[in-house]
């Protein structure tokens, strides 16, 4: 955020230094069949099974939905490339006792499954009929002449591609149309759970779209109205994260490894919070609950550690 609309867009990069997926979690989801898919020994039934025992709910925990679990399987099948790359990801991980990686070794796994897990979330796309980034403003029925028809009958669908534009947007600053995206009406705290989600998500929706620097005083009041709906939940507490350095990177000098240590432990010092969320991104990286968590917040912390390692070399030239 904090107008840094070049920010790249994500890609695979590896971050944790532990196997996210166990060996027992490939084992007893792999069975040997006649048929296997590409050059693997990864069978189309493996495949099923990870991607509805471990992929699906996880993906599902993240973006607070319930369609990748219940009816993304048929999108993921209908796509031979990603069902390839997915019996890769399988064929590299562990199946029985883990033993040490080398470097090289590891980083591609990880590559490999921070992609795959990308193209898992972006399944919502295909389903609607367009998957290209820029059928990015498809989730609401004043713009769909500008991608893919959604089937009105299909909400779960319609929150998914919703709440994946949301994290794509956070991590590429990629800029919505104006009026693209609806918002939900903001409720009294006391409502129900149902409807503070959606709050979370609404909030979080209008934050993203705004990134141009004459914004900076609107994106901030959007900030301190997601934290309090934030409920301990670690995938919100990680998009509220990545939204404060988006916010804060630019403007507390030396970020992310030469900030000056905050003066005071005030929550609403800009250089605390941003050195705060800094932080539990990095840590997320190697100990969040979930391999999906991992994987994004690597991706997050790469994009500003890749922005910020660029803006250096190019002062010294």
């Amino acid at each position: 955020m904090g107008g840094d609309s070049s920010a790249p867009v994500p890609v695979p990069v590896p971050a944790a230094t532990s196997p996210p997926i166990s060996s027992e979690q490939v084992s007893s989801a792999t069975t040997t069949t006649t048929t296997t898919i590409a050059n693997t020994t990864i069978t189309l039934d493996d495949v099923r099974k990870m991607y509805r025992g471990i992929f699906a709910p996880a993906i599902d925990r993240f973006l607070e939905t319930t369609w990748y679990t219940k009816k993304g399987l048929a999108s993921l099948l209908a796509d031979q490339e990603l069902c390839a790359r997915f019996a890769e990801l399988l064929e590299r991980s562990p199946k029985s006792i883990p033993r040490p990686e080398d470097a090289a070794t590891l980083k591609i796994r990880q590559s490999l499954e921070t992609d795959v897990i990308w193209s898992l979330m972006g399944l919502c796309r295909s389903a609607a009929g367009g998957g290209a980034a820029e059928k990015t403003s498809t989730v609401d029925d004043a713009t769909q002449e500008q991608g893919a028809e959604l089937p009105a009958q299909d909400d779960a669908l319609v929150e998914a591609l919703q709440r994946f534009d949301v994290v794509e947007r956070l991590f590429s600053s990629l800029t919505a149309e104006n009026g693209s995206i609806k918002t939900e009406t903001e409720t009294e705290s006391n409502e129900s759970a149902e409807i503070k989600d959606d709050n979370f998500w609404g909030l979080a929706r209008q934050l993203v779209r705004l990134n141009g620097d004459d914004q900076s005083k609107a994106r901030e009041d959007l900030l301190w109205k997601i934290r309090p709906l934030l409920d301990k939940r670690e995938q919100r507490d990680i998009i509220y994260s990545i939204g404060i350095v988006r916010q804060l990177r630019s403007v507390i000098p030396g970020f992310p490894l030469q900030m000056a240590k905050p003066t005071s432990d005030d929550e609403k010092d800009p250089a605390n919070r941003l050195l705060v969320a800094r932080v539990f991104l990095e840590r997320e990286t190697v100990k969040a609950g979930t391999f999906v968590c991992q994987r994004l917040c690597a991706m997050a912390v790469k994009t500003w550690s890749t922005t910020t390692t660029a803006a250096a070399a190019a002062a010294e030239v």
